[in-house]
């Protein structure tokens, strides 16, 4: 599991050795997105083989104890 604030997960390189293992493998956490990039960041961690995703705006302490801005919005194209 990554977890990493959204500036550094734009800027993360991926190691090479991660293309040899199932995608079902890596669980990526990225807070501190914002909602505006929200799109960009599950398709960045789709390209990175990351077989599950959370994506969050909040950030701080404690990044999860709410669910991101708007929740989840049953019209996401990363929701279908």
């Amino acid at each position: 599991m990554a977890r990493i604030r959204w500036r550094a997960y734009v800027r993360l390189a991926v190691p090479r050795w991660t293309r040899s293992r199932p995608a079902s493998t890596f669980y990526h956490v990225i807070h501190s997105v914002p909602r505006e990039n929200f799109d960009h960041a599950f398709l960045l961690a789709t390209r990175r083989r990351a077989g599950s995703v959370y994506v969050t705006d909040r950030g701080g302490a404690n990044p999860y104890d709410e669910l991101p801005a708007g929740g989840l919005q049953p019209e996401s194209l990363w929701l279908r």
